[in-house]
């Protein structure tokens, strides 16, 4: 029935297709809402249901009142007092733990449980005051919180509600109220539940929408690497923390070499895998560590953040070497290419002296192409 309903929701408005990821992040969110759903039900419930029985049930002991009825109503509110404080062990028990099979089973035999005495309590309304209300409430609200999924919902509410509706016709004044109460309180729990389900897969659409949202805003298309305006931000977030560029920064610019020629001469298609080949290469060498994004055009740039000088001169000259020796395929023949970098310390910690090592990392590149390119110069 899930994925009945997860395909039925419509999504022109929100442009994506539904995967089996969708369902199964729609699962693992019901599971989690049923948790805690029936952590705080169990919890209202011991208060409503002690209660009870210490301002109506004991009253009545001391009263001399307590009638044969009022012994069966007094167990069953001490029986749901009881289920509920189980519950609510098993569900902080194994909470940490979400992955554990009993939370797949543990609202469905719960509701279950919890309605038998329901529809019980039902019954003695039926013989004494003629009042559905609390069965009716009670059902309304396990539906409304608690997601249990077809087939297991007709088990949970069937069961009980068959006991409760053959009650409901010999009690009924007319005909016309058992009709109007039982269509009512059977169909209301499927519908429910595909309301939620759907609203839950909405919102699971959507947010995965706005984290594609998100990559396409802050990241490079073709190459995956960060864009210059999400570089920018970063940075920016570190200085104003002050827990970057309290330690030794540097900036380092790589621009690969005679990349006008390659577009001229194969293509700008060819420029693209030569592109995609030169940050396949930096993620192989340089990894995840550092700001690293694609600057613009046919250049990068890198954020070393705590690294001494030398370790980085290491670090650049290894991924020159890497970047010289990786190969683009086009028609069974291969290009080779090589990138040139120029690198500078950020002698502060405000943005503008981080502007200042950008010039001079800049400055640093165009002397490395000038003496020869495919090298490393530090300004």
């Amino acid at each position: 029935m899930l994925k009945k309903i997860m395909r039925n929701i419509d999504t022109k408005d929100i442009s994506i297709e539904i995967t089996d990821k969708h369902i199964d992040l729609v699962k693992e969110e019901i599971k989690k809402i049923n948790i805690k759903r029936m952590k705080a039900m169990g919890i209202i419930t011991l208060v409503i249901e002690l209660f009870i029985v210490l301002f109506f049930d004991i009253h009545k002991i001391k009263a001399n009142e307590f009638r044969q009825v009022d012994k069966i109503y007094t167990i069953l509110h001490l029986s749901i007092f009881t289920w509920a404080a189980i519950t609510v062990y098993f569900v902080s028990r194994f909470s940490r733990n979400s992955n554990n099979k009993i939370y797949d089973y543990l609202p469905i035999f719960s509701n279950f449980v919890v309605m038998i005495f329901i529809s019980i309590i039902a019954v003695l309304d039926q013989m004494t005051i003629g009042n559905i209300t609390a069965y009716i409430s009670m059902l309304l609200t396990c539906g409304a919180l608690i997601l249990i999924a077809f087939p297991y919902n007709i088990l949970v509410y069937t069961v009980p509600h068959i006991f409760f509706l053959v009650l409901l016709q010999r009690y009924s004044a007319t005909s016309s109220l058992f009709v109007a109460n039982a269509i009512n309180s059977s169909i209301f729990t499927r519908m429910l539940y595909k309301n939620q389900v759907s609203q839950i897969g909405k919102n699971i659409l959507l947010e995965d929408i706005n984290k594609k949202i998100l990559q396409l805003s802050n990241y490079d298309s073709l190459t995956g690497l960060a864009n210059r305006r999400y570089f920018e931000e970063l940075v920016r977030k570190d200085i104003e923390s002050n827990c970057v560029l309290e330690n030794e920064s540097i900036v380092a610019i790589m621009d690969v070499d005679l990349f006008k020629d390659i577009n001229d001469k194969h293509g700008h298609y060819v420029g693209d895998l030569v592109l995609k080949n030169v940050a396949k290469v930096i993620n192989k060498t340089i990894g995840n560590i550092n700001l690293i994004a694609r600057w613009g055009g046919e250049e990068f740039i890198f954020f070393f953040q705590g690294i001494p000088m030398e370790d980085v001169d290491i670090k650049l000259n290894k991924l020159r070497r890497n970047i010289e020796k990786s190969v683009v395929r086009i028609d069974n023949k291969e290009l080779r290419i090589t990138a040139s970098f120029g690198y500078a310390k950020v002698m502060g910690t405000t943005r503008d002296e981080f502007d200042e090592a950008f010039k001079f990392a800049d400055k640093a590149l165009y002397r490395a192409k000038r003496i020869g390119r495919n090298c490393v110069v530090m300004n």
